[in-house]
């Protein structure tokens, strides 16, 4: 019952701090770069992860003499799976529920820099046909491709947003929280002394 206690409660701690994150997105306005983006939502987001399950599971370990790789992988994992379970019912209250409009614009103008990518290279293509560098065939290949990239892109939030993209999201956190937590109980683990 302390072992469930236990991870309830640090589930809680951590889907607190994740959610911190969705909240914090909406302090900034359409012109947010994709460099800043990526520095407060990757690099301060695994920082605190890594640094947070570490605690939590070096605070589990001293309790126990017999700590094993098994042991710390399953209670971190339970412990992240819920916090984001947490964060998954958040950002849908916000990003589906409350703020769908902002959250759609401020998506289209991380995307931009994308957009403005595929014209710079479409010109580039088309420098490369005149000159004679591809071929006819080959250009219009990837000026295929280029157009279906930049219409998934258009298209992505032409109905909203849906339920099917926060899931994505969520199965794809929880691949990668399997390795955070690989990581983690490696250190974690304690070595049994014969």
């Amino acid at each position: 019952m302390k072992d469930k206690e236990f991870i309830k409660n640090k589930g809680l701690y951590f889907g607190i701090y994740l959610s911190i994150f969705p909240f914090f997105y909406f302090l900034f306005d359409n012109n947010l770069s994709l460099n800043i983006f990526k520095l407060v939502f990757w690099v301060l987001w695994i920082i605190g992860v890594f640094y947070l399950l570490y605690i939590f599971g070096r605070e589990y370990r001293n309790n126990y003499n017999l700590f094993n790789f098994k042991q710390v992988f399953t209670l971190l994992y339970k412990i992240s799976l819920r916090g984001l379970l947490i964060l998954f019912v958040i950002e849908i209250i916000l990003w589906k529920g409350l703020f769908e409009e902002r959250y759609i614009s401020l998506q289209t103008s991380l995307m931009q820099p994308s957009l403005n990518g595929i014209e710079s290279i479409k010109s580039e293509l088309k420098k490369d046909s005149a000159n004679k560098i591809i071929g006819v065939v080959e250009y219009q290949e990837k000026l295929e491709k280029l157009e279906k990239y930049k219409t998934d892109i258009n298209d992505q939030w032409k109905d909203g947003v849906k339920i099917s993209y926060f899931i994505k999201i969520l199965i794809g956190r929880l691949f990668l929280f399997i390795f955070i937590n690989l990581i983690l109980a490696f250190f974690l683990r304690k070595k049994i002394v014969i």
